[in-house]
Order: C-alpha cells, then structure tokens, then sequence
C-alpha cells in the first residue's frame, strides 16, 4: 500500500494508514495497516545497535515498524491492538516509547490512560520521536482519545492530549496531513464541550485553531467544521485570557465575508460582546476588538447599521474607545477606523453625532500618529459629505488646511482635499470665506497635482462646453 511521505526537520517518515473507516473521531478503537517486513537478506546489521548479523547475532523483526533488528534491541513483547494483535509481539527499542503509549491508551483503566496521555504528550515536545509519533498511531490516538474523554469526561487526560495536539500543530510540514485526518474537527469538538472554567485547555485548544487561521489554505476548513460557532462562543468567557486569545483568532476568521451574517444576525449577543470590549480596560483587548468590528464595517450597509444600532445599545463603547486616554495608539486608530467606515451610512449619521465631535477634538490635539491622522481625516471627509455635518466639520477647516491638507503624507493630503471638497459643495460661501484666508493655494496645489482629478475636471468641461462648435 502507497504511504505519504512526510519531512520535518530533515527526517522523513511515513504515517500511519488505518483500515477501513479512516475518521478515527468516530472509530478510537482503530487498526492500522501492518507495515511490511524488510527481508532478511537485506539486513547486515541491527539498525540500533550497529552489530553485524551472524551466528550468535540472530536476527528478529520488530512486529511494529518490519525492520531486523537483534534480539538484544527488541527483546520486549507488548500486545498491539492498534494492528489487531492482541497477544504480546516482540517491539524493537525504537519503537517501544511509542508503540507502548498507544497500547496503553486502549486499556479501561483510566491511570493507564492517564499515563499514555502524558507520555505522548512529552514524545510530542521531543523532536527525535515526533517521525514515530505519526508512523505508529500516536497522532490518531491523541485524536481518538480527545473524542472518548470528551464523551467520558477526565480532564486530566484531556489537558496532555489537547497540549499534544497543539505542539503537533506548530510543525507546518505536517498540518496538510493532520487537517485530512480531522484534527480541525477534533479542536472544534473539545471547544465546544470543554467546561469553561478550565482555562488552561480552553488556552492550548483556541491557540491550536488560531494557527490554522492564519493560514489562508486551513481558514475555510476551520469555518466548514464549526469554528466560528466555538470561537464566538468562547468571546463570552469569563476569563481575559482566553476571551483575548478568542477575539484575536476571531479577527483572522473574519477577514472571509463569508462569516459576517453569522456575527451581525446569527448570534446578536456576539456582536453586543465585541463592541463592549472595544471599551475595556485592556488596551490589547480593545485594539482587537475594534480590527474585529472594522472587518465587519467594511461589508453592507446593513452591516454598519447593525454596529451603530448595537454600538447606542451597549452604552456607545465606539464613543468612550475615542475618548480613553491611551498610549497605544493602536486603539485609536483601529476606532477612528471603524467610526470613519461606519461614517459612509447614509441612515446613520444622528447616532453617530457623538463620534464626530471625538474624531475632531482628536484632530485639534496634538496626535502626529500617521495611521490615526490618516483615519481621522478620512472620517471627516466621509461626514462632510452629507450636508447636516458641513457646519460642524467646517469649524475645524483651518486645522483640516494646516495639519491635513499640507501634510507630507499624499493619503491624509488627498483626504483633506475631499473633505474640503464636500464643504464646498454643501456650504460653499462660509468655506470660501474660510480657504481665503489660508488654504485657498492648497487646494488648487492639490487639485492640480492629482493627474486623474484634473483629467475628470477637464472631461466634464469638455462635455459642458467643448472645444469645437459649428458656428451660429
């Protein structure tokens, strides 16, 4: 039978084939295809120890991997039900830790299992066994137990195989391998039936997930097997710290569109719960937060409706996420934003009076953050085009001309010239008034420095009155 051939760290190896139905979360008790027997004219020498094969150094097959070993490196019979052998067969030395640990995981006593459990987990963290780990089933059993404690509830066993299955994880040569054996459904499963109160599996299971969100290849598998779902779940934990690591593996699943209907009107209680945490105490909470929502606000109107609608529910946490006084200006900028996206709903903007004013109290102080400014100044140019905004927005011209217009940055230049633009339009003598005394030579500065905008001008010109025209 044709195996994969897997390579982590320079050492190649072939994992385990199971019989029949390879899904080990529905069969634990599962066989594995036997390895063939290496022949003996092939073997000169016992792999282990290195001695030459003769008449006092007689030949034996390990009954787990099929190598010829001697006698003295594979001198211990251990029963293999993983293979279908139930008697004792004779194990070479280097399959034994291995080989023993998945033998044991299949006793009814739970201090056996217990102790396959731990065991396994440590060969994991040890990178001369890990090839063994996937040749002889120590993979397959982890998973397979995971489902069988979880039916049967022992959380000691289930913190060494969910720790396992984690430090398996974080070895990128055999992910591919381990999502086509259902590992992705294994985390889900414990996610979703794991008592919240244990922390530390809760920890070790999102972060499992989390590696194979950032991975474009796994996200959509992760969706497929109901991450989203435990992760939304776990976002209303009692814990900081696997609420944070949650909401952070929660902001890669929600870069796919795919899952923004869920979170806006699946579970209304998720999108109540991010927003509250876009005003906690914790800066990096906030910060993730407010990325997760901005994903969000970047898809239908309905989409940004439902934030501003849920936003005045919670307590306006978008307003005191502006206001906090912060040293990571990542917070502000990740709201900014989020209010500046949110500014582009049309049916929105009485609910959002209150993040108008935060967003131009911001621009008057003193913030130099480019990231920030540039949010800001785009939000005022989105607020300034619809015409119950002009007299507010026009009170911070001056400051929109000194510190935006003219800045070295073209993105936060070219979105003062749009704001200044709207106001033009929509409160066109007051603005006038206000560009003559200073910025009047910015603005045409701009103008005809944007190649394209002068292009537009001149066609829309060129229609109204053309070149060309027969004579009256």
């Amino acid at each position: 039978m044709q195996r994969n051939r897997l390579s982590v760290d320079g050492v190649r190896f072939e994992p385990a084939v199971i019989e029949g139905n390879v899904n080990v979360l529905e069969t634990p008790n599962f066989v594995m295809v036997k390895r063939s027997w290496q022949p003996d004219q092939e073997a000169q020498a016992c792999p282990l120890c290195k001695c030459k094969f003769g008449g006092l150094k007689r030949r034996h097959h390990c009954r787990q991997c099929g190598l010829v070993v001697c006698n003295k490196c594979c001198n211990e019979k251990i029963p293999l039900p993983q293979l279908g052998i139930e008697e004792p067969e004779k194990i070479c030395e280097s399959c034994r830790p291995v080989t023993a640990a998945v033998t044991r995981s299949r006793s009814h006593m739970a201090s056996m299992q217990l102790q396959a459990a731990e065991e396994l987990a440590g060969m994991c963290k040890d990178s001369r066994q890990l090839g063994k780990i996937f040749e002889f089933g120590g993979f397959h059993t982890l998973l397979a137990q995971s489902k069988v404690h979880l039916d049967t509830p022992n959380m000691e066993i289930m913190a060494h195989i969910i720790s396992a299955l984690h430090t398996l994880s974080t070895y990128e040569p055999v992910q591919d391998y381990m999502v086509s054996i259902g590992i992705l459904r294994g985390i889900c499963l414990i996610l979703e039936k794991v008592p919240g109160d244990k922390e530390q599996i809760l920890l070790d299971g999102i972060s499992t997930l989390c590696i194979y969100c950032k991975s474009k290849t796994y996200l959509s598998k992760v969706l497929e097997t109901g991450g989203l779902q435990v992760v939304l779940r776990l976002c209303c934990n009692t814990s900081d710290t696997v609420v944070l690591m949650s909401v952070s593996t929660l902001s890669m699943l929600v870069e796919n569109p795919s899952t923004h209907t869920a979170i806006i009107d699946g579970d209304k209680a998720a999108l109540q719960r991010m927003l509250k945490l876009a005003a906690a105490e914790s800066p990096q909470m906030q910060a993730v937060a407010l990325k997760c929502l901005n994903y969000l606000s970047m898809g239908t109107d309905w989409n940004k409706h439902r934030i501003i609608q849920e936003d005045f529910t919670a307590g306006k946490p978008m307003k005191t996420a502006l206001q906090t006084e912060t040293f990571n200006m990542q917070v502000w900028a990740n709201a900014a934003c989020l209010v500046a996206n949110l500014a582009t709903s049309t049916e929105d903007q009485a609910p959002l009076s209150d993040c108008l004013d935060c967003m131009m109290k911001l621009l008057r102080s003193d913030i130099t953050n480019v990231d920030l400014l540039s949010h800001i100044t785009r939000g005022l140019a989105n607020f300034a085009r619809f015409p119950q905004n002009s007299s507010r927005v026009g009170s911070v011209l001056p400051v929109l001309v000194s510190k935006c217009l003219k800045h070295t940055d073209k993105t936060i230049s070219k979105h003062a010239l749009r704001a200044i633009l709207h106001l033009l339009v929509n409160q066109t003598d007051n603005t006038i008034t206000e560009l003559l005394i200073e910025g009047a030579s910015e603005v045409f500065k701009n103008i005809v420095g944007t190649l394209d905008m002068t292009d537009a001008m001149f066609s829309v010109l060129q229609d109204l009155c053309p070149d060309m025209a027969r004579p009256l």
